[in-house]
């Protein structure tokens, strides 16, 4: 198992109903690309951590996008520029173009 590990990075073991916690901040050396998918994965991780812990959940698909567009530098077009917005995206409203 310490050997797969070292090889394939983090493995997680769980017990079942409980939550696993995994260390990624040796990984992030390996993906310093802003748009990398672990780029996109911590700041996603950012955008519903903090709004969760105050009772305000964001739409799962909605952050993932926000943040995907946020590392890579891209406008999201959606009539749903409020959710967007609020996570830092670029967006544009078609409707109103």
């Amino acid at each position: 198992m310490v050997r797969k590990a070292k090889e394939e990075g983090p493995q997680v073991i769980t017990v079942p109903g409980e939550d696993a916690v995994v260390d990624l901040s040796r990984r992030r050396d390996r993906h310093p690309d802003p748009g990398s998918r672990f780029s996109v994965a911590t700041r996603w991780g950012s955008l519903v951590g903090e709004p969760e812990r105050r009772g305000l959940p964001l739409p799962v698909i909605d952050s993932l996008i926000a943040a995907t567009s946020v590392c890579r530098s891209l406008t999201v077009v959606t009539r749903n520029t409020q959710d967007f917005e609020l996570c830092g995206a670029r967006c544009i409203n078609p409707w109103d173009v």
